[in-house]
């Protein structure tokens, strides 16, 4: 039986570039080898593509090699162009297989403010939330709360605020990221993550509780340096929490629209 064709995409132009990069060796070593074939697809910092040995491509001869090459993709990116949907779509139009949701869904839970918009629709809880779209523009919430661009992904851009001589750095790092930012309630719990597979039927996977130990949230740092966070799975929570954090995160893989598998965080 032939090997399936499998194209690890990884790199990126986004901020997570160097995050993708770990993610995409992983995949590659841990693919079953006996299974799959792998072809190796990085793309740099400035958009180019290197597909096996040919580098330098642009994107749309890219992907017109990469239709004859694979089977389907693996897609390991991170932030804009690889989980926003712009990827997703591309991949759509030429008909080429690939792992994760769709350009819709992609671009739904990429973006904060789309995503807070379907929650609060399908009656999901979640914090108190307003946008910002100027540096000079008021905070009408109390404090302490939490600042963050609206299209970054790993901590990138966040901010806690807790007194008003932190309120227009914390503004100003996250415009820094975009030119929409999300300002949300504080909440002082427990962060959880959850992750959700289709096998075919939704199944939740145990939710890991995350204790960062370098910062006071789960900060770029706490997520990526070394020691930055501890992971307890199973968290040590009462059995209807745990059941109730699985019972969300399905919940929220299904209003955004999600394929394959998916990750909510919250707090509890």
């Amino acid at each position: 039986m032939p090997k399936t064709r499998v194209g690890v995409i990884y790199g990126g132009p986004s901020s997570e570039h160097d995050v993708s990069l770990a993610s995409g060796l992983a995949i590659c070593r841990n693919l079953d080898k006996s299974k799959y074939e792998i072809l190796r697809v990085i793309i740099d910092r400035k958009g180019r593509w290197q597909i096996g040995r040919q580098s330098g491509l642009e994107e749309a001869a890219a992907i017109k090699l990469l239709k004859t090459k694979i089977d389907v993709a693996l897609l390991g990116l991170h932030g804009s162009f690889g989980e926003d949907g712009l990827l997703q779509g591309l991949l759509d139009s030429a008909k080429i297989k690939y792992t994760g949701s769709g350009a819709k869904a992609s671009h739904l839970a990429f973006d904060k403010e789309l995503a807070q918009k379907q929650y609060e629709h399908h009656g999901l809880p979640v914090p108190a939330w307003e946008i910002l779209t100027s540096p000079n523009q008021e905070v009408s919430m109390s404090l302490p709360i939490v600042v963050k661009p609206t299209t970054e992904g790993s901590s990138v851009g966040v901010g806690i605020v807790k007194s008003r001589n932190e309120l227009q750095a914390a503004i100003q790092q996250a415009f820094s990221h975009g030119e929409r930012i999300m300002v949300q309630e504080y909440i002082d719990g427990i962060e959880v993550s959850c992750g959700v597979l289709e096998r075919p039927k939704l199944t939740a996977l145990t939710p890991t509780e995350l204790r960062p130990v370098k910062d006071d949230f789960f900060s770029y740092e706490a997520k990526y340096d070394i020691g930055g966070t501890e992971e307890l799975t199973p968290p040590i929570l009462p059995k209807e929490i745990i059941r109730s954090i699985q019972e969300l995160a399905i919940r929220a893989h299904e209003v955004l629209g999600c394929r394959g598998y998916s990750r909510t965080d919250m707090f509890v």
